[in-house]
């Protein structure tokens, strides 16, 4: 839109009058330029070289418009793939560390009745458990066998040991 401009009013007052796009006119038809320094045909030829190089241009655009999204897609799928491997090494990487139970530098495991049952690896250490870890209401269990463990099974309820984790922690005791 161009303003037009009337010269009779003093004010000079600016209204717009329409003008249609370049090239095209108001009833379809394509509008030609036409110089007044060339021919109709050197006219039409440069119109015709713009129109070539307007097709040239939106085709190379096009060209890298795909290109662009295949390597996007390839960066995400990239990434995709790199976050999936990363998520899959992340169990062997370093973790945040739990604070340890003073039973877990001895043999020890949860009994079928939810006691626990430690034992200790050499001499000082069964003597260790006997000593300063043992309580009255523990049950201590020792197999006649040299070199046998010995057996602590941590009794929290203060009730009777149920007999499966007794037997539990003979087959402890001989096996360690």
């Amino acid at each position: 839109r161009l303003p037009a401009f009337d010269d009779d009013e003093a004010d000079t007052t600016h209204q717009e009058a329409e003008v249609p796009a370049p090239g095209v006119a108001a009833s379809g038809e394509v509008l030609v330029p036409v110089g007044l320094d060339q021919s109709g045909m050197a006219s039409a030829r440069e119109f015709h070289q713009q129109r070539k190089k307007a097709a040239s241009k939106e085709a190379r655009t096009q060209e890298a418009e795909s290109t662009s999204m295949k390597k996007a897609r390839a960066k995400a799928d990239r990434s995709a793939r790199e976050a999936a491997r990363k998520q899959a090494e992340a169990p062997l990487g370093i973790r945040e560390g739990r604070k340890r139970v003073w039973f877990e530098k001895f043999f020890w495991f949860v009994s079928s009745d939810r006691c626990v049952v430690v034992a200790g690896k050499d001499a000082h250490q069964n003597e260790l458990l006997v000593k300063r870890y043992m309580r009255s209401q523990d049950v201590y269990v020792h197999a006649d066998v040299h070199g046998a463990a010995t057996v602590i099974i941590r009794n929290d309820a203060g009730g009777a040991v149920p007999p499966r984790t007794i037997e539990e922690a003979a087959s402890f005791a001989v096996c360690r």
